[in-house]
């Protein structure tokens, strides 16, 4: 993942048409969820053991809180 939590880091990510400002640490986190979710990782239910601890908190997070998860997640299934 290349977005960091802490410090400076990098505060935007490339969605295809751009780059895109990340604002709050949710924003951060879909952004390399998704990254991750669209470089090839599968993070569906059933493949939630081959993610990490953290990915795994996210997807949970993501799919119950935010649109951008009910999106991820209907992708997903």
């Amino acid at each position: 993942m290349k977005t960091k939590m802490r410090g400076g880091g990098k505060k935007s990510y490339e969605n295809g048409k751009g780059f895109v400002k990340l604002n709050s640490k949710l924003d951060i986190l879909t952004a390399s969820l998704k990254k991750n979710i669209t470089r090839g990782k599968n993070y569906g239910k059933k493949n939630l053991k081959n993610a990490t601890l953290r990915e795994k908190k996210l997807v949970r997070l993501l799919t119950s809180f935010t649109e951008m998860g009910k999106k991820i997640a209907n992708k997903e299934r």
